[in-house]
């Protein structure tokens, strides 16, 4: 029996992985969150709810493997400052890690993201890029993969910070969701002037990594997380509309014209989230494992997209 601890468990990664191991009869999960009643209300009987995270908690339950799902994520709408990604994404990893070393569980699994690394980029990221981080959210996760890295650990454990790109799927209401919706509209895409490349990263893809990690005897360090292929957002609306069943028109208006009213109405960081480029090797993980990923970039994004109906 593999004792599974995933913290941030309502979320959307948490109900992922809940979904994902629910099925395999020799898991055991255990859940951590910010509302107890809540894991309960969402899980019913398939998730034990640990009230703390201490040392003694993990070693009272045989915890083998911790999956820390749990932060704040990047923020356009300016919810949160600084100091609470610094808490949250940082100080609540650390402590939590400080936990993970001195008890007898095995492997650490941090989310953390390829904003830890840059924003965006004009070539491919792999793992060797050297982090630029510019927003205090990419910082934070930073700072946490460092304090990780500089712990020296016992033969017995391994840790894993897993840098994924957008992550997607049934449930997920990011930006590809309000791409959708826009779609649907019937109004043409405006932005086709913008051949940018972006890499996504289907839920199935995250869940079956995640398992491998848990299962198999991979090294500990850095792996960056994304389906095989890359898309232009002009091939994602395509697909939206593949989706709908219907023909979509892009317009190529030009940059410098289409990039106004997104000034004008203070919306040029939703504008940069859309057209910047952000490609992401996987080459390094799926090494690691010595297996394919089961799901395509393609097959991926339909299946989300469709979900949305």
């Amino acid at each position: 029996m593999n004792r599974i601890l995933i913290t941030g468990i309502t979320g959307f990664v948490g109900a992922t992985l809940v979904h994902y191991f629910r099925k395999k009869a020799e898991v055991k999960l255990y859940g951590h969150g910010r509302d107890a009643n809540q894991i309960r209300r969402q899980y019913g009987d398939a998730v034990e709810v640990v009230p703390s995270l201490t040392t003694s908690a993990l070693d009272s339950l045989s915890i083998d493997t911790i999956i820390h799902a749990a932060g704040i994520a990047h923020d356009l709408s300016n919810t949160y400052v600084e100091a609470d990604y610094d808490k949250v994404n940082y100080r609540d990893t650390a402590s939590l890690y400080d936990a993970f070393t001195a008890s007898n569980a095995g492997k650490f699994i941090y989310l953390s993201s390829i904003k830890a690394a840059v924003d965006h980029i004009s070539t491919i990221a792999d793992e060797t890029v050297q982090p630029r981080p510019v927003t205090p959210y990419g910082q934070s996760k930073l700072k946490a993969e460092r304090y990780i890295e500089s712990k020296a650990l016992p033969a017995h454990q391994r840790f894993y910070l897993l840098r994924p790109c957008m992550i997607h799927g049934a449930g997920n209401k990011g930006n590809l969701n309000l791409l959708y919706r826009f779609v649907k509209t019937g109004i043409p895409y405006p932005l086709g002037a913008f051949e940018n490349r972006r890499s996504f990263l289907h839920a199935d893809n995250l869940a079956f990594i995640i398992d491998e990690l848990v299962h198999q005897p991979i090294p500990s360090g850095i792996y960056h997380l994304a389906d095989d292929d890359s898309l232009s957002t002009n091939e994602v609306v395509r697909l939206i509309g593949e989706g709908l069943n219907r023909k979509v028109r892009i317009w190529r208006i030009p940059a410098l014209v289409i990039s106004i009213p997104f000034k004008l109405t203070g919306k040029s960081a939703m504008l940069g989230k859309l057209t910047e480029n952000m490609e992401v090797s996987n080459l390094k993980i799926k090494q690691a494992m010595g297996k394919p990923l089961p799901v395509s970039s393609r097959e991926g994004l339909l299946k989300t997209i469709r979900s949305f109906q």
